[in-house]
Parts: C-alpha cells; sequence; structure tokens
C-alpha cells in the first residue's frame, strides 16, 4: 500500500530532506516533491521552505505538521485495532474438570487465555470422571479434563503425569514417614471415592482394589479433604491436592512409580470449534510434557 500524502509530508519533515525520504519510502525524489507541491496547492499555503541544506517547515506548515502527525497517530491505532479484531477469536469454551484440576491448573491457564484471547468467554464445571462423560455426551461442556481409562469413542490428549500419594492428618502415624508402601495403607481407615471415580486407588492397587476395607466414600473431592481434615482416615489422591492442603494437612508420596496421567477428553466425533482449540493451545503449552506433544499438533493453533 503507498503512503498518504500526509504520511509523505511528515516523513519528509522526520528526515529532512525529500532525498532522504525517497530513500526511506522507496520513492523516486522527483514524486515526493510532486506529491509535497501538490498538497501545498490543494491546502493554498507553503508548507516547506527548499534549500540545498534540505527542508524547513514554515509558520503555517509547522502547525499542519502537528496536525498531520496526530491524524497518522490515531489512523495507526485504528488499523491496529481493525488487524486485533480481525484476528481475535470470539466464543465460549465450557469445560469440566476434576477439583484439583480446576483450583491448581486452570487459574493459570484463565489467566493466559485472558491475555491471548480477550475477547473467549470461559465456563467452568467440576466433575468426576463419570460426570464429565455425561456432560459431554449432553454437549454440555465442550472438552473434559480427567485421566484414564479413557472410553471407547473418545479422542484423549495427555497432558502431564501426576505423582500418586496419600493425604492425611499432620497427626497422622504415617506422617512421619517421608514415603509410604501401599501396603501398610491396609492398617488405616482408607477414604476413597465412588467406584466409578476412584482412579488412584485403582491404579494403585489394581484387581484387589475392590477387597480394600473403607469406613466412608465421598463422590465429592472436597467432602473427601474435608473427612481427612476431621482425621477421619486417609485417603490416596494424587499430588495436585498437595498444593492448596488445609495447614493440618499433609501428602506423602508413595514408594513406587504409581502415577496418574492427566488429559483433554471430548467426543471423537465432535468437531472442536476455534475457541475450544485456543483453549486447547494455551493448556498444552503451559503444561504438556514433552512426551506428550505429538498428541496434541493436529488440535492446537501454529
Amino acid at each position: 500500500m503507498y503512503p498518504s500524502k500526509h504520511r509523505i509530508f511528515v516523513e519528509t519533515v522526520r528526515c529532512g530532506s525529500i532525498t532522504a525520504t525517497a530513500h526511506k519510502l522507496k520513492y523516486s525524489q522527483p514524486g515526493i516533491s510532486h506529491i509535497l507541491q501538490k498538497l501545498e496547492k490543494e491546502l493554498g499555503v507553503q508548507l516547506l521552505t527548499r534549500s540545498k541544506n534540505g527542508i524547513a517547515l514554515t509558520t503555517i506548515g509547522r502547525e499542519f505538521y502537528l496536525l498531520f502527525n496526530d491524524l497518522l497517530l490515531t489512523e495507526d491505532k485504528i488499523s491496529a485495532l481493525k488487524e486485533d479484531i480481525t484476528h481475535s477469536i470470539y466464543g465460549t469454551v465450557r469445560i469440566c474438570g476434576f477439583f484439583s484440576v480446576l483450583t491448581q491448573l486452570i487459574p493459570s491457564v484463565i489467566e493466559n487465555v485472558a491475555k491471548r484471547y480477550p475477547f473467549l468467554k470461559l465456563e467452568l464445571y467440576e466433575g468426576l470422571a463419570n460426570e464429565q462423560l455425561e456432560k459431554l455426551d449432553n454437549d454440555e461442556v465442550d472438552i473434559g479434563i480427567t485421566a484414564p481409562p479413557v472410553p471407547k469413542g473418545y479422542t484423549f490428549i495427555p497432558i502431564s503425569d501426576v505423582p500418586i500419594g496419600v493425604v492425611m492428618h499432620k497427626r497422622h502415624p504415617l506422617a512421619r514417614q517421608q514415603y509410604i508402601d501401599k501396603d501398610e495403607l491396609l492398617n488405616y481407615h482408607l477414604l476413597y471415592q465412588t467406584d466409578e471415580n476412584a482412579i488412584e486407588l485403582k491404579i494403585v492397587f489394581g484387581d484387589s482394589y475392590p477387597e480394600l476395607p473403607f469406613d466412608y466414600s465421598s463422590q465429592s473431592d472436597y467432602t473427601l479433604l474435608r473427612l481427612v481434615q476431621k482425621d477421619l482416615g486417609i485417603a490416596v489422591v494424587s499430588q495436585l491436592y498437595a498444593r492448596s492442603l488445609a495447614p493440618e494437612l499433609t501428602f506423602r508420596p508413595l514408594s513406587g512409580a504409581y502415577h496418574t496421567t492427566n488429559g483433554i477428553i471430548f467426543p471423537k466425533n465432535k468437531q472442536l470449534s476455534q475457541a475450544t482449540r485456543c483453549f486447547i493451545t494455551v493448556l498444552c503449552q503451559m503444561y504438556q510434557e514433552k512426551k506428550y506433544e505429538k498428541t496434541s499438533s493436529v488440535y492446537i493453533l501454529k
């Protein structure tokens, strides 16, 4: 796009000569001179005086220079705003996730999304694994943030591996240990989530999980932690819980390489909106481990 006559005039003043202006704007010197003369004729005033040493503003030329400079600044701001709007992403992303994910990971993601995509709206819903699947099936949310096992008919993008451990009251006997063997858990009151959501317990105990002694159960992560806070038992959870425990609680990792894998889930037949892909892009860039990057490459924005 060719620069406007007002911009050529302002640049000539800044450069101090027609030769320098022509070089900067990649114009011919006669071309610059012709445009300036045409502008002066249009305004009916002399804007510049010309000499061997270059150009100088006349008194009225200085007034027009200030006006044109302000005009160009406004034009530049308008162009920048139009560019932002053209490339802005609008829409709403509905996300369902574990209590630990929504409270520990997602706030930082939202902060970054707000900076990069200011017109994007996010709706957050707390839900356990089975609740996420139900909401996805009913098209109540766009994506879930869960952990395996992943049912057939769903796409799962792994984000990161999270160690599994035990949360307990600080006065609990196991709190004195740095690491806990899973068999030691059988000597104490275990709290657990309902069967379809007991992901961490199933990873640690496998097929023997149904035979474990339990005193209390809860479908809610929050309720589970409140029971532990009352010293009514201990709970096997992911390390994400350790980031914001009540002062009287503590987390101890299990001996062995036990971990769960948090990731994004959505139906395979679902066409992700550009807004949803924006959210996935930010989440993956912030938290996805390198070994999992290939799984998300087709869904993130370049």
